[in-house]
């Protein structure tokens, strides 16, 4: 069995001035993991840094498959809870009545983790529920703004995987082959 050293977000908190290069491999990682899960019919549900284990080398290994569905090949869902999630990293279309997590949800979460591996911030940590959460996002959608300030040093070609993750829009979103 593999060893695992600790989760994204421990690792995130002791910033170190390699760790630049690092969070570019995790996030290929990442990206790589949840491209498995997606061509397998599997939505996550609960995509966050909390969710994804660092091994040794600092590669990257989502966890945590409690929120998880399997989806049929007519994509209803099989398994698993409608709406999961945590709040700061779930879409706000699934703060609608009746909405359910799909791959573009998980899409929507890989854009929130991608800016955590840029900015060492925790999401939205200024909002103290979700309905500051969703009010942020409605306000920064409405100004047409990023949902979460990226930073300078955040390479272009990252920074626009970021927005287009963030696409109120779930189809604007990008698949996991995309991205």
């Amino acid at each position: 069995m593999e060893q695992l050293e600790m989760n994204l977000l421990d690792f995130l908190k002791n910033k170190t001035p390699q760790i630049q290069e690092q969070c570019i491999q995790i996030s290929k990682d990442i990206s790589l993991g949840l491209k498995y899960l997606h061509d397998n019919n599997i939505i996550h549900a609960d995509l966050k840094s909390l969710n994804i284990l660092l091994t040794s080398d600092k590669r990257a290994k989502i966890c945590d498959f409690g929120s998880s569905k399997l989806k049929s090949l007519t994509s209803s869902t099989m398994a698993g809870p409608q709406i999961a999630g945590t709040i700061g990293y779930k879409p706000l279309e699934l703060a609608e009545e009746g909405a359910k997590t799909n791959k573009s949800t998980d899409i929507f979460s890989l854009g929130i983790v991608l800016w955590e591996l840029q900015s060492f911030i925790i999401p939205f940590q200024n909002c103290n529920n979700e309905i500051q959460v969703l009010s942020l996002m409605k306000k920064r959608y409405k100004a047409k703004e990023p949902l979460l300030p990226i930073p300078e040093t955040t390479p272009n070609i990252i920074k626009e995987l970021i927005l287009q993750c963030w696409n109120k829009d779930p189809m604007g979103r990008p698949t996991t082959k995309q991205v």
